[in-house]
């Protein structure tokens, strides 16, 4: 798997857009959309990989879904972290078992399949948009730390990201 999905669905997710942005934003979902046509008339390798690509989507909408509820509810950052460990136990309200589930390349890093969220080790960091510090549990055992965000802050931090890593790319070379 490559980065290419999620860079590009990343993108995809701007709801508040100027007009301009608009524009932007709908190419990225032909771009999504044609990707994922030319998926489905590959081999069957292909639609393997489309068939991970929509359970990752489904798996970050439900996630972020999830992440929105908690910011949304009254009460200091103890009580919404209490609330977070409460919804990642509780299958039957986010309709998918966080703590444990089948292998799934991780989005941010497809070359790593997670399988669970430590939901004890769940956490929003203190910050005005409360991200979430989330440790996956991972098909080696091992455990992985990530920082979850959405919208546009999300965009901004995929762009510092991919900026480093092509400095990164050309300092090696």
């Amino acid at each position: 798997m490559s980065f290419f999905p999620r860079y590009v669905s990343v993108e995809c997710e701007n709801d508040e857009s100027t007009a301009k942005e608009q524009r932007v934003n709908e190419m990225y979902l032909c771009i999504m959309k044609r990707f994922s046509q030319a998926l489905v008339k590959g081999g069957q390798e292909c639609r393997l990989k489309r068939a991970t690509l929509a359970r990752q989507q489904m798996f970050i909408e439900r996630l972020v879904s999830m992440v929105k509820a908690v910011t949304r509810e009254s009460g200091n950052r103890k009580k919404k972290i209490e609330r977070l460990r409460a919804l990642l136990q509780d299958p039957e309200v986010t309709k998918i078992n966080f703590a444990s589930f089948d292998d799934l390349p991780l989005p941010l890093d497809p070359n790593v399949k997670v399988n669970g969220i430590c939901v004890e080790k769940a956490t929003l960091l203190k910050s005005a948009l409360m991200p979430c510090r989330l440790t996956f549990k991972t098909s080696t055992g091992s455990e992985y730390v990530t920082m979850f965000k959405h919208g546009d802050d999300l965009r901004q931090d995929q762009l510092i990201l991919q900026i480093i890593t092509l400095m990164d790319k050309v300092s090696d070379t």
